[in-house]
């Protein structure tokens, strides 16, 4: 495969995929463009279009389907196969076709939905695009060819559905405390998810404290971002992914925003996060059995018990050990500088109990 080189007349040409170093340089993810990839058939020729026999079925809230034949080639013969979009979203509300065709006289696509309302299409004998929106659950297309001379370029479907947005646009919360979610409710929540959720507490608040009850995300591909005061790279607090338990963060800022993504492909039960507006000191830390702040934290650690801390340790997201203190004392104050960006889970022995929190180190 070719790639095309060079933005200002310096390193121009066509460069291998697998030695991509125009000029002497490697080139950044700000430059990279492919265009025009093809395999080399002359060693590796296009195998010839096999006839499609038998069925599939599509889960996925969004896809696209072909003959089978490669491109700018003819489809094969004697073919009798079927696709079934039947998504395994729940609520869908319409799905949508976009349809192009090149097929010989005689040889059809023929497109039905589960509601009966709706007239089947029948496609055949021209070379067209047919775009559709229907109210339905399931379509099913049918391709049947027979043995023939002409050279027809065949089919090309995507298609996509159409439901209800759990979580879209901007939440603003601008009481002094609440409680908001992805939207879902007890349902996962939806693939290409794109929500924001603002909290904003006037007054006399000059800190917010962020308490996560519930999340559960794909790990590694669907995230939570917190920004301070506005979406924007230099503002990122923070971006939440997999499976948090029960955790305390304070901000020191009154408004706080939240950029929940999902991906196009697996969800999960999403979040339940409450926050209440306030003051950050010790003396409002010091109202709880045991308070770790600041959450997140860049360089200093403070725990406060109202029982002696006897140890605390703190863990990385592998279970390894990378703290470990002995204070002895009510108080205890770390230094976390040195720690790697990430979430920790911390762990404090009292006299009489065991408490377990986790952190963000940025």
């Amino acid at each position: 495969a070719d790639e095309y080189a060079g933005w200002d007349g310096s390193a121009d040409g066509y460069f291998y995929t697998d030695n991509l170093h125009p000029g002497s340089s490697n080139f950044n993810l700000a430059q990279e463009l492919i265009v025009n990839c093809y395999p080399d058939t002359t060693q590796y020729p296009y195998p010839a279009a096999a006839p499609l026999t038998g069925s599939k079925l599509l889960t996925t809230t969004a896809g696209s389907f072909t003959d089978g034949s490669r491109p700018e080639s003819p489809y094969a013969d004697n073919m009798d196969y079927t696709w079934t979009i039947h998504p395994a979203e729940e609520d869908i509300q319409a799905i949508s076709l976009q349809i192009r065709y090149d097929l010989s006289d005689g040889d059809t696509l023929t497109i039905t939905a589960d509601n009966n309302t709706i007239v089947p299409l029948c496609l055949t004998g021209d070379s067209a695009s047919v775009n559709v929106a229907w109210e339905c659950e399931e379509i099913v297309c049918h391709l049947s060819t027979h043995q023939n001379s002409e050279l027809r370029k065949g089919i090309r479907v995507n298609y996509s559905c159409q439901m209800d947005a759990y979580c879209s646009g901007v939440q603003t919360m601008t009481t002094p405390t609440g409680t908001f979610t992805d939207g879902s409710g007890d349902k996962p929540y939806r693939n290409l998810t794109t929500c924001k959720q603002r909290i904003m507490v006037n007054g006399s608040n000059t800190a917010v404290r962020v308490h996560i009850t519930d999340f559960n995300l794909e790990e590694g591909h669907d995230f939570l971002h917190i920004f301070k005061t506005s979406y924007t790279d230099a503002n990122l607090l923070m971006s939440l992914t997999g499976t948090i338990a029960d955790t305390t963060f304070v901000f020191d800022t009154r408004r706080i925003n939240f950029l929940f993504e999902s991906d196009e492909q697996n969800t999960s039960d999403g979040y339940t996060i409450s926050y209440t507006g306030g003051t950050v000191g010790v003396d409002d830390h010091v109202k709880e059995a045991l308070s770790v702040w600041p959450n997140p934290a860049t360089t200093r650690l403070h725990i406060v018990s109202e029982e002696l801390i006897h140890e605390v340790r703190i863990f990385d997201m592998q279970g390894r050990l990378v703290i470990g203190s002995a204070p002895k004392s009510l108080e205890a104050d770390l230094s976390v500088q040195d720690l790697h960006t990430g979430i920790y889970t911390i762990i404090v022995l009292t006299e009489d109990s065991c408490h377990q929190q986790k952190f963000i180190k940025q």
